[in-house]
């Protein structure tokens, strides 16, 4: 993300906006990570992924599909979220697969 920021301001015209643009995927991915895995230890793996999976790519539309910066922000917030769920879960089916010596 970080070799984008110059065209994204210079795009929106936000220069003072940069700093915005990772935190608050940061900031999601890390918050909803001990959720999503919490919620795959009650239901399972399958569908908690693929819920992840989807909010994932409904924040990467909305963020190809902003209007201005603000909005790109929010997008970048809800994308965090999926990709919280898609970190922590693929961590986890990976140690579910993967056979202990």
């Amino acid at each position: 993300m970080a070799s984008s920021h110059p065209v994204i301001t210079s795009y929106f015209d936000a220069s003072n906006a940069a700093s915005w643009l990772s935190t608050p995927f940061l900031l999601a991915a890390t918050s909803f990570q001990p959720l999503f895995g919490r919620l795959s230890d009650y239901i399972g793996r399958k569908n908690p992924n693929l819920v992840a999976i989807f909010i994932f790519l409904f924040g990467t539309i909305w963020c190809a599909a902003s209007p201005n910066v603000e909005s790109f922000i929010t997008a970048r917030a809800f994308c965090g979220l999926g990709a919280g769920g898609v970190m922590v879960l693929g961590a986890i089916i990976v140690n579910d697969i993967v056979r202990k010596p």
